[in-house]
């Protein structure tokens, strides 16, 4: 209702897995083969984006694991790329 300050616990429901670190983490899967350092590095950036809004809401908003494997398999993919340019380069 407008006009009564919310809570965190009310704006989540429990065991709620915040959107940006599930959405880093398919761009982090997709970062690995497909779409390569297209989708590693805004895998990395959202997962960091996640960690943060998750900290902020010190509880009730969950997806910490999953930021955390956002973040790492966004750094597999541009270390596969950064591999691949200095096989196909040097």
């Amino acid at each position: 209702m407008p006009g009564i300050p919310t809570t965190l616990e009310d704006q989540f429901p429990a065991g709620a897995i915040d959107s940006r670190a599930r959405n880093a983490l398919i761009l982090g899967v997709l970062g690995i083969v497909p779409l390569s350092i297209l989708a590693g590095i805004p895998a990395i950036v959202m997962g960091r984006h996640a960690l943060r809004r998750i900290d902020a809401s010190e509880g009730p908003l969950g997806g910490r694991t999953t930021a955390r494997w956002a973040i790492a398999l966004g750094c597999v993919s541009v270390l596969i790329f950064v591999a691949a340019m200095v096989a196909i380069y040097a």
